[in-house]
């Protein structure tokens, strides 16, 4: 799904400044790596996790991954969990290169030595193709990136992930539950100002279930191009899931101590062997939902 239309994600990042939450070198960007890391660390604990907390080789990919906060703080849970150093691999994947060229500072922050890194531009839709087939312990999609993958682009992140992680290996997805707050709480806006960026409802593609949005720059009032998003509701993705792997587990992750909005944490676990492959899905994506 390309989520912009007339100009780029990097441009678009940069208006709503979303860096203040990924960025290293941002106080606010450092306090949510310490409650990441300390999440996951509790997440490495449970039973679900046994095998992976112990190994002292682990394969992390974060995807959709931005600066790769998650991922180096999940690797720092390990780590700390363990009290040794391990044998680490992080892939961080996202459409934008300028947020991957940060991951090996969130490593560093981390006082993580010798961790092979691989930051790769790539479409989250065609996850098996970008990996070159690798399989991973641990896939995490984080930060609530989910508005930015369409219907059909889920069934693709999903179909992508099954076989882009171990057998034994778990998919994390992380996300506000989106629907039921702007549908009940009455918080969905025609305009609606974050950062520097003015966005305005456009309308609706029933064929990808996306919502369009305009895009202005506050400051100049000149027209930036088009946005498009999902308002997904987690039950939804959690069925989806369901369709890819046998066991899909919720959690929830508290982005503030004290306080704040909780996001919903899929945990997803034994990939189905005959669930549809990724690369079949993507064959026929042409033939989905068109006029008969």
């Amino acid at each position: 799904m390309d989520i912009t239309v007339g100009f780029s994600i990097d441009r678009l990042f940069d208006l709503i400044q979303w860096g203040a939450l990924e960025n290293p070198g941002e106080a606010r960007a450092r306090e949510r790596f310490s409650k990441l890391r300390d999440y996951f660390q509790k997440l490495l604990g449970r039973k679900l996790f046994e095998k992976i907390a112990g190994s002292e080789q682990v394969l992390v990919v974060d995807v959709m991954g931005g600066t790769g906060i998650a991922g180096a703080a999940f690797l720092a849970a390990h780590q700390a969990l363990r009290g040794e150093k391990g044998e680490y691999k992080l892939t961080v994947v996202d459409a934008r290169r300028k947020a991957l060229d940060y991951a090996s500072r969130w490593l560093s922050h981390a006082g993580l030595q010798g961790v092979e890194l691989s930051a790769i531009t790539g479409d989250a839709r065609r996850l098996p193709e970008v990996l070159g087939g690798e399989k991973y312990d641990v896939a995490l999609v984080w930060g609530s990136s989910l508005p930015h993958v369409d219907v059909p682009g889920m069934i693709l992140l999903l179909a992508g992930l099954r076989e882009s992680i171990a057998e034994e290996g778990v998919a994390l997805i992380e996300q506000h539950d989106l629907l039921p707050r702007l549908l009940f709480a009455n918080n969905y806006k025609d305009v609606l100002l974050e950062g520097e960026a003015i966005t305005m409802h456009r309308g609706y593609d029933p064929r990808t279930g996306s919502v369009e949005r305009v895009v202005y720059d506050a400051r100049t009032m000149l027209y930036q191009g088009v946005m498009k998003t999902r308002i997904w509701e987690m039950s939804t993705i959690a069925g989806y899931a369901w369709l890819f792997f046998q066991e899909v587990y919720r959690d929830h992750y508290l982005e503030q101590a004290g306080g704040g909005r909780a996001a919903t944490v899929l945990i997803a676990s034994k990939p189905r062997g005959n669930a549809p492959g990724w690369e079949e899905l993507w064959g026929s994506l042409d033939e989905y939902y068109k006029p008969l």
